[in-house]
């Protein structure tokens, strides 16, 4: 019989040789899961907008000098632009009416011829009125009396404001006048018109220098004796 040739055994694989002291390590390669993250990110950060910055706003202080400033500026433009030449002439024509008296008659009239094309256009003028004014007649020992309105119409409306101003100087001339008068007089059949001929004598001059060339009208629209 032969004889049985016996099997080697195998034997186990041997280490890895460690790797020497100083040598270099070897690089390691990333995994690609790693790789692919790391693209998506950039992806993404790449895709996202820039924050925008903020717009540079002025302190509201700033803000409301300069509006202010604005302000002041229109309303310089507009004085020297609007206002001062209307002054300038006002004081112009006021000099020469002082130094030219024909020239101050012909501005009344031109003025005057104005404030009647406004009446044409109204159809009514501006009227003063001196109301309640009541007086014994001369000689009636104080058992008679006048009761009467007087009423100035003029087309001049600042002549009317004038008269105003001197409504207290008015009334006590007209009723120093209409105390004059005695009753025969005042129940006469021409007493209104004289009467009124005499008060226009007596207001006129209240108007000054321009009072000779302002038409005035004087009606007695209430006018009892008793």
């Amino acid at each position: 019989m032969s004889e049985a040739t016996p099997t080697p055994q195998s034997q186990p694989a041997a280490p890895a040789a460690a790797p020497a002291a100083g040598a270099p390590a070897e690089a390691k390669t990333p995994a690609p899961a790693a790789a692919a993250a790391g693209d998506k990110a950039a992806a993404k950060q790449a895709a996202t907008p820039a924050a925008p910055r903020a717009a540079f706003q002025l302190p509201p202080v700033v803000v409301m000098l300069g509006v202010v400033a604005l302000a002041l500026g229109a309303g310089v433009a507009a004085g020297t632009l609007v206002v001062a030449p209307r002054v300038i002439q006002a004081r112009l024509v006021a000099a020469r009416q002082a130094a030219d008296p024909s020239y101050r008659k012909a501005h009344r009239k031109d003025r005057n011829k104005d404030k009647k094309d406004k009446k044409g256009e109204t159809g009514k003028s501006p009227v003063y009125r001196l109301d309640n004014i009541i007086v014994n007649p001369a000689g009636s020992q104080g058992q008679r009396f006048l009761m009467c309105s007087v009423a100035i119409e003029s087309d001049d409306s600042r002549a009317l404001d004038v008269l105003r101003e001197h409504e207290i100087e008015l009334r006590d001339h007209v009723v120093t006048l209409l105390s004059q008068q005695t009753l025969e007089r005042l129940t006469s059949q021409n007493a209104r018109d004289s009467i009124r001929t005499e008060l226009l004598a007596i207001i006129r001059p209240a108007l000054g220098p321009d009072a000779d060339d302002t038409d005035l009208k004087v009606f007695l629209p209430q006018f009892v004796v008793q």
